[in-house]
């Protein structure tokens, strides 16, 4: 019995789309930083230029804080993309665990029977589900 009556499946399929859309805003965080880094570096310049070393200075360590912070927001993306992959995995090793399930059922079913038919027709279901599962 699924808990608070929604189907486990379905959770944790919410929580795949959630991480993979927290990663994606995580790599549009780190573009912006980027951009506010180049910015900085153009003012900088210019404040040098104007021999204002002061201003420059403030400059300078507003892109380097800028940068860390867009390095930093990679780091987080590709960690958050990393456990999306493994929860991505463990949806799709609960479906083939289902499937596989019927199909076992089904194989008992034909032993049982004996019909060389039924047989092959089960061994050809189970040997296709084996090969989707090594296509995802």
């Amino acid at each position: 019995m699924p808990l608070f009556g929604s189907d486990p499946v379905a959770k944790m399929q919410k929580q795949l789309f959630n991480l993979k859309f927290t990663a994606k805003s995580l790599n549009r965080e780190s573009t912006k930083c980027e951009k506010q880094v180049k910015e900085n570096k153009k003012k900088c310049k210019k404040a040098m230029e104007k021999g204002n070393i002061e201003g420059a200075r403030i400059y300078a360590e507003n892109s380097i804080r800028l940068h860390n912070q867009s390095l930093n927001y990679l780091k987080l993306s590709s960690r958050i993309d990393a456990v999306a992959a493994r929860v991505n995995t463990a949806v799709q090793m609960g479906k083939l665990t289902k499937q596989m399930g019927k199909i076992v059922g089904s194989m008992s079913s034909v032993m049982k029977s004996m019909d060389v038919e039924k047989i092959s027709s089960v061994m050809d279901k189970f040997e296709q589900q084996f090969e989707d599962l090594d296509l995802t």
